[in-house]
């Protein structure tokens, strides 16, 4: 009975929070079109500058990665859009301009660098579009330019104080995983490309306030908090690599558990992964529900066809996908890096320290680890749903898999402090 009402109390405060999450959702994103759009379309013609001067999709060529301009011009048109619809439907709307059948790169350099005028106004409702309610302020204070500068600097930030606070947690042999991790990220990409950052800010964010607040906290209300994890990369995210908000926050929560639960950890990761997932759908779906009511247009129908197109194995009629192939395409982006090396480096010292110590207490081990195994598989388990999406857009999808290396690192270091601490008690 006990446990029937502590289920039923769990579900009552999911509800709760999910319908204070969209309602709170709904009412930023509206707000965030009060804003005068004057300053803000001086600066988006400003910022089409230095996507004419870069193009579509610009590579960085020492670093094996590219931008994604077509997606941040997307959003500085969605940011930028001032029509005669009301304020909430435009919020729901999330209309921007386009002219021919160029990509949206080229058509915010051809309308506000060439002046032509857009031949049709587009809508992008099936998403949130959380970012304009930062984008939008920081467009009435700088450019593209100033943005991106500004995110490269918060970023960098956030990896100081999530190293400082491990390393005020008596974690700090974390820190060289947490750098490793940032690295193979591609810290400058991040940096550049708007559309690459609400899932780092989110799941760094989630970490940071996770370390703080301490495992007591987490281990009452975890389900709720990685609830609400789940609803906000709903809301600011473009679908780019938002596992990375699960898996993440998740490694930091056990990074500073007891290790010697690590086989309790597993129902822990199953819980908190469900709330997220409720968290994601719900939230998304909210929008869709909202946008068709709102909007007299059907969003349900377009955003059901395009998740079907998204997690199907078919790039196009004639070619199928097969999961092997995209796990192994993103992988392979993900590793080829020069900080790969550094990895390899680490994890081969972890291994040696423990086989050292470890005097062949295997199962002990494999308890430890099977729940850091379980994070680690959760890129896998996403490029395998989201199949079609995953494999076309794999140069930026591929981050979801620093979730694998940061599992593994974060295990192996969690199974060594376990033997540690033993030999100190004996």
């Amino acid at each position: 009975m006990r446990l029937i009402k502590g289920i039923s109390k769990k579900i009552f405060s999911i509800i709760l929070c999910m319908v204070i999450a969209v309602f709170i959702a709904f009412l930023l994103i509206c707000t965030s079109y009060i804003l005068p759009i004057d300053r803000i379309e001086k600066n988006v013609a400003s910022s089409a500058r230095y996507i004419q001067k870069e193009g579509s999709y610009p590579g960085l060529a020492w670093w094996t990665t590219q931008l994604d301009n077509v997606t941040d011009s997307a959003m500085l048109l969605v940011a930028a859009n001032d029509t005669e619809e009301s304020l909430i439907v435009e919020a729901m709307s999330s209309h921007l301009g386009g002219i021919n059948d160029a990509d949206l790169a080229v058509t915010i350099v051809k309308h506000y660098i060439d002046g032509q005028e857009f031949d049709r106004i587009g809508s992008y409702s099936r998403y949130w579009h959380g970012y304009v309610v930062v984008l939008r302020p920081l467009l009435m204070l700088t450019d593209y330019l100033g943005i991106r500068i500004i995110n490269g600097i918060i970023q960098l930030f956030l990896i100081y104080y999530i190293c400082r606070l491990l390393f005020l947690k008596g974690r700090k042999e974390y820190i060289s995983s947490i750098l490793v991790s940032y690295g193979m990220l591609m810290p400058l990409a991040l940096a550049l490309s708007l559309q690459f950052s609400p899932c780092f800010y989110i799941a760094t964010i989630a970490s940071i306030f996770i370390l703080i607040i301490g495992t007591e906290k987490i281990d009452r209300y975890g389900y709720l908090i990685f609830l609400i994890i789940g609803a906000m990369t709903s809301f600011f995210d473009f679908l780019t690599y938002p596992i990375v908000t699960l898996g993440v926050p998740m490694l930091f929560y056990f990074a500073i558990k007891d290790s010697s639960c690590g086989i309790k950890h597993v129902r822990i990761v199953v819980e908190d992964s469900i709330c997220w997932g409720v968290g994601y759908i719900g939230m998304w779906s909210s929008k869709w529900i909202f946008a068709t009511a709102i909007t007299e247009k059907n969003v349900i129908k377009d955003a059901a066809d395009t998740f079907l197109y998204r997690t199907s194995q078919y790039q196009s009629q004639s070619i199928e996908i097969s999961r092997i192939s995209c796990e192994l395409r993103n992988y392979g982006a993900f590793f080829k890096t020069p900080v790969t090396m550094v990895l390899v480096v680490i994890v081969v010292y972890l291994l040696i320290n423990i086989i050292r110590a470890c005097d062949n207490n295997i199962i002990g081990i494999l308890k430890i680890m099977f729940p850091y195994f379980m994070i680690a598989m959760m890129p896998f388990a996403w490029y395998a749903f989201a199949l079609q999406h995953s494999y076309a857009h794999f140069w930026f999808t591929n981050k979801a898999c620093v979730v694998s290396i940061m599992a593994i690192m974060f295990g192996l270091h969690d199974v060594l402090r376990s033997i540690t601490n033993v030999k100190e008690q004996e």
